[in-house]
């Protein structure tokens, strides 16, 4: 065999060991994106049902913006006012079920069809 057959041989059998190496490190490669995906649906999902069961301030629509049930806040707004109310249309002295004025943490079922929160905090479902 001549010299550059022999040159021509070894750089075949480099090229070869680069491509095996290449091939390894792909897999390697796929492997962990499979993992970091799986770990981004696992954080997503634990976000939406942290997500599920907190909420601010505002006016929501129970079973629809958010779920009946035992709510908590820890008081960090300045005079919480929350209010369950019956509906949304007319006036909303009329809607008023039940409403209070507090400073400092509160516990509450929300099971009326609305319910308004202001300065509360955020609200953490508890039950």
């Amino acid at each position: 065999m001549d010299e550059g057959q022999q040159a021509n041989d070894q750089r075949s059998s480099e090229l070869d060991t680069r491509e095996s190496d290449l091939d390894t490190r792909e897999a390697t490669v796929a492997r962990r994106e499979t993992d970091v995906k799986a770990r981004e649906d696992a954080v997503s999902a634990a976000e939406a049902a942290k997500d599920a069961n907190t909420f601010g301030d505002g006016i929501y629509a129970v079973g629809t913006d958010i779920q009946p049930g035992r709510y908590h806040t820890d008081g960090s707004g300045d005079s919480c006012y929350d209010a369950l109310l019956s509906g949304m249309d007319g006036n909303s002295l009329d809607n008023i079920i039940d409403n209070n004025n507090v400073d400092g943490p509160v516990t509450l079922d929300i099971t009326s069809p609305y319910f308004e929160s202001s300065r509360c905090g955020t609200w953490t479902k508890v039950g």
